[in-house]
């Protein structure tokens, strides 16, 4: 087995608890993509939410956003892919909105968070994904065009049953479990791992020369696609169970890990050599 891609998750992989890539995991990054290995990020987050993080870690190769709903070549900020829920989408915000009072819904839309409405929650959210959320008091003010995604922020001894309400109402999407308060709507086919394949394909590798490492469900398609499955010792179970090895937790310099794991193997592409 070779790898030449490796692609991390941010959130509760990539990133500590306090939101930093550590200094362990930004010198491993570097010594493989040393090796003429590929890097990059698959995340929920959108494009203002990741930029800050490009200068200090070695992304060379696109990054894959909105849980795979847009893949973008950051060095030319070029949109190789991306996918939009259907119009029916806005009715469904809507129902959810009357059907789980207090829901607090993120609305993606032409490159920007709107909040609808702003709420003590949603604030929580801008600071964990360091991006500000536009306030929104109504759907008819959003400018025309499809959304990306949407993010419902609920309690989670209410979360399965919103995932199973909004799947009952039939609507052409996917329905995602980011964390243990977030429920996102994607287009269909526009998972992670949808898109890890587009990238793969894309980069003329095939998946079995590709990496993946994550913590959450968002990640599953991703770590079960991938050549080479990571999850991270604080992932969800169901992770775990289709990953091919199991790293240390994400504060524990998860990323690190796996590379050394890549090198002791003798799966790094230059290693090879």
């Amino acid at each position: 087995m070779e790898i030449r891609l490796l692609v991390s998750d941010m959130d509760g992989t990539l990133l500590d608890e306090e939101g930093r890539i550590s200094e362990e995991n930004r010198e491993a990054i570097a010594w493989f993509c040393r090796q003429g290995g590929r890097f990059t990020l698959a995340t929920g987050r959108m494009e203002a939410a990741v930029v800050p993080y490009l200068n200090r870690v070695g992304v060379n190769a696109p990054l894959i956003l909105y849980n795979g709903a847009r893949i973008v070549d950051m060095r030319t900020r070029e949109v190789l892919w991306e996918a939009f829920l259907p119009f029916e989408a806005c009715e469904l915000v809507e129902a959810v909105r009357r059907a789980f009072p207090g829901v607090n819904t993120v609305l993606y839309h032409r490159g920007v968070a709107y909040a609808y409405p702003y709420t003590a929650r949603v604030g929580a959210h801008e600071r964990k994904d360091g991006v500000a959320c536009a306030p929104l008091d109504r759907l008819a003010d959003l400018a025309p065009g499809l959304l990306t995604k949407v993010l419902w922020i609920i309690e989670p001894e209410r979360i399965e049953a919103l995932k199973r309400w909004v799947e009952e109402q039939g609507l052409d999407v996917q329905i995602i479990q980011s964390d243990v308060d977030y429920l996102e709507c994607v287009p269909q086919g526009a998972t992670k791992g949808d898109s890890l394949a587009r990238l793969a394909e894309r980069l003329d590798l095939p998946l079995s020369a590709v990496a993946a490492i994550g913590d959450n469900l968002n990640d599953y398609e991703m770590i079960r696609r991938a050549g080479f499955g990571v999850a991270v010792g604080n992932a969800h179970p169901k992770l775990k169970e289709v990953a091919d090895w199991i790293s240390p937790p994400h504060g524990e310099h998860a990323v690190a890990a796996c590379i050394a794991k890549l090198q002791r193997e003798g799966w790094v592409a230059g290693a090879l050599r």
